[in-house]
């Protein structure tokens, strides 16, 4: 399996992939992203297994700090191991730098809960720990999961700031 930067084909692939599995209230504007890559400022990943796309990973990246924006496995290959390898990939990618994810707080009366539950319980089998910095995103309520790091909320937003601006950072808060 490999993490490569996307290609044209792939880059359909991953915004049908990325339209599929983020809820619209979670998903940044595609092209924003895209703008945000030729900059430098994120890259986006395909994950691929002989030859056969698999999923997307996209990236920000703020100094010393990775932010694993977006992660997702193709609905048809989950549940075969292939998310997990792909978080290892990543973190060899990462290595030189402070990873970072964000997951919907666990919540009773959301009726996804389950499914986070899942997702943190996933993350947390792959390494990942809890940051205990929560954040509300555009009013979704997230927790910040880091791999071997620490990372403070001050770190979190300037990644944000400097990356889309102030529109976008004003649309963070923390959490108590």
């Amino acid at each position: 399996m490999t993490l490569q930067k996307a290609n044209n084909k792939q880059i359909e692939m991953i915004y049908e992939l990325y339209m599929e599995a983020f809820p619209e209230d979670e998903r940044k504007p595609f092209e924003m992203i895209q703008k945000k890559t030729e900059e430098g400022k994120m890259e986006i990943l395909a994950i691929d297994e002989d030859g056969e796309f698999k999923g997307l990973a996209i990236s920000i990246f703020y100094k010393d700090l990775v932010l694993i924006d977006y992660f997702a496995i193709s609905a048809k290959c989950r549940g075969q191991g292939i998310g997990g390898k792909a978080i290892e990939l990543l973190k060899e990618r990462y290595s030189d730098r402070r990873m970072f994810l964000e997951v919907e707080v666990i919540d009773e009366k959301a009726e996804n809960n389950a499914e986070r539950i899942r997702r943190k319980a996933f993350y947390h089998s792959h390494g990942l720990r809890d940051a205990k910095i929560y954040v509300s995103l555009f009013g979704v309520e997230m927790e910040l999961l880091t791999v071997d790091c620490k990372i403070s909320y001050d770190e979190y937003y300037s990644t944000y700031f400097e990356t889309f601006g102030e529109y976008v950072a004003g649309n963070i808060y923390q959490l108590a």
